[in-house]
């Protein structure tokens, strides 16, 4: 089995400081916010987020179909009201032009790379002093799933793992929380 680097996540504070970050006036910066929110509120990779289609995205329904997870398994996940209305704020102001949900001005696909690049700017613009990226948040929505009490499996679930191994990662236990549990303010 090869070791693992620790997963960062995000706490309350730095999730919102990170989700103002985007000037959501312009249409980059509303597009930017929405791709965030989603991957706070649901956990999908990079990849699967880039691949959405407009089809895949039911803003009524707010489920959103995961069409080319890892491994090839398609899944459906629903989004928390933020990244609901994020979502269509976006869509009413997205170019119309090209079938991905988060495309460029002249509606092409987004570039993971550049994704990755983004995420990094708008941390630091944040005043978030850990190294984040899209996998960040996605680890951040595995952590606060697990946190919140949702069964180990449940969590396994949402993020689409295969091996339950890959999902305890996100039970550990910060000091903090040890430290609250023990002097009783848990």
């Amino acid at each position: 089995m090869r070791s693992r680097r620790p997963q960062t996540s995000l706490n309350a504070d730095e999730i919102g400081a990170l989700l103002r970050a985007p000037n959501r006036r312009y249409r980059t910066g509303c597009r930017d916010y929405a791709l965030m929110s989603l991957f706070v509120a649901c956990g999908l990779r990079c990849a699967e987020a880039l691949d959405l289609q407009l089809r895949d995205v039911n803003l009524t329904t707010a489920e959103v179909f995961v069409r080319h997870g890892k491994g090839g398994s398609p899944s459906s996940v629903w989004l928390d009201d933020g990244a609901l209305e994020a979502l269509r704020e976006w869509r009413r102001r997205r170019p119309d032009l090209g079938m991905y949900v988060f495309c460029t001005r002249t509606g092409k696909r987004l570039n993971d790379r550049w994704v990755r690049r983004m995420v990094k700017r708008y941390a630091v613009e944040a005043g978030i002093l850990k190294d984040v990226h899209p996998h960040t948040l996605r680890h951040t929505f595995g952590t606060v799933l697990a946190r919140s009490g949702a069964p180990i499996r449940a969590v396994q679930t949402a993020l689409g793992h295969r091996n339950l191994n890959t999902t305890m990662q996100y039970t550990h236990v910060s000091d903090d929380d040890v430290r609250q549990m023990m002097r009783g303010k848990k």
